[in-house]
């Protein structure tokens, strides 16, 4: 990112909320965003941070800790405000101010109560639900192909995004990343993120109805990058905004049970459907959140990590640090398996 694209928190605050107040956000909405956010605007000036195109991680860590020693908070309010800022974030994503995949960076508390819950990890149970009704109400379809792709190969959404309709071999039932910077869809890890993904033969039927009948051909002048994009909307290559907003909706309960497990009214929900702001439904599951389900879910098939490692693009570290959800007994158990009895 150069130097003419660096933005202050300010400025990038200022055009969060008016975008909020362009898509006709309820009063209340806009108010507590503009509140939440305020305190990330106090946090970047007393620590002198005027450019938010140098933030990582590690910034976001400590504003975490700040905030919730700042305003004394319990972990239901810290779940909250940090829910504000990670969405403020993927705002600055979607625009260019911060690098891509800074929000997945911020770790959201996990609250459960009997009203509020929502898993940091989407678990194989919940995932296998998801895919079965999608399988059985839109078969083949953009969202099916995206949350079946999403949970067995557990990809990056940029990956994802970035795939080519030639990058799917029917034949050799792969898919091939390729790392295309100058193209627009660059990989996180560039070259070394390139890789060949196996996939199973319902995965290849699935894919293949939806290139066969639901894909969209976009028109020359729709499609910016005159190239052929595997996953597409009218305009052609979806963005990440978009992917994004696809995730939640297949991930809102009141999508395939028909009815709030909050009970909220459904034509009066703003979180509903693709529209307004479905990130705020306290049960969607965010792309990341997929691939670490995805990630353990393997592991407790007792796929081998270095498997894991090279199909997914992490590192055996990262994956034991940060992704690994299985408990104790699950791993000691997997271990008898691979141990002779003497």
């Amino acid at each position: 990112m150069t130097s003419a694209e660096s933005t202050t928190p300010a400025t990038a605050v200022k055009m969060y909320l008016t975008k909020l107040e362009q898509e006709n956000r309820a009063e209340w909405t806009l108010k507590a965003h503009r509140y939440r956010t305020g305190h990330f605007v106090r946090w970047c000036e007393e620590t002198g941070r005027s450019d938010l195109s140098t933030l990582d991680g590690a910034d976001l860590y400590e504003y975490r800790q700040w905030r919730k020693q700042d305003g004394d908070l319990n972990v239901v309010s810290l779940q909250t405000q940090l829910t504000t800022i990670r969405i403020f974030i993927e705002f600055c994503e979607d625009v260019g101010i911060v690098s891509d995949g800074l929000a997945d960076t911020i770790q959201i508390p996990t609250v459960s109560t009997e009203t509020s819950s929502r898993d940091a990890t989407l678990g194989a149970s919940r995932a296998d639900q998801i895919l079965e009704w999608l399988a059985t109400d839109e078969y083949g379809s953009f969202d099916h192909v995206l949350m079946r792709l999403l949970w067995r190969t557990g990809m990056r959404l940029g990956e994802l995004r970035a795939m080519d309709i030639g990058d799917y071999d029917a034949e050799e039932q792969w898919l091939h990343l390729v790392h295309r910077p100058a193209e627009g869809t660059p990989l996180k890890n560039g070259p070394n993120g390139e890789r060949v993904i196996n996939l199973d033969d319902r995965t290849c039927r699935i894919i293949e109805t939806y290139i066969d009948e639901q894909r969209k051909e976009s028109s020359a002048k729709q499609n910016t990058d005159c190239r052929q994009p595997l996953l597409t909307t009218t305009f052609g290559r979806p963005s990440t905004t978009t992917l994004r907003r696809h995730v939640y909706r297949c991930t809102q309960p009141c999508q395939r049970m028909g009815q709030c497990p909050y009970d909220a009214a459904m034509d009066e929900c703003a979180a509903e459907g693709y529209n307004d702001v479905p990130s705020e439904c306290p049960s969607i599951v965010r792309p990341h959140d997929i691939r670490r389900g995805s990630v353990t879910h393997w592991l407790r098939e007792d796929v081998p990590v270095e498997v894991i490692s090279e199909r997914m693009d992490v590192s055996r570290s990262v994956i034991e640090d940060h992704y690994d959800r299985r408990d104790a007994e699950t791993r000691a158990r997997q271990r008898r398996g691979w141990v002779e009895d003497t």
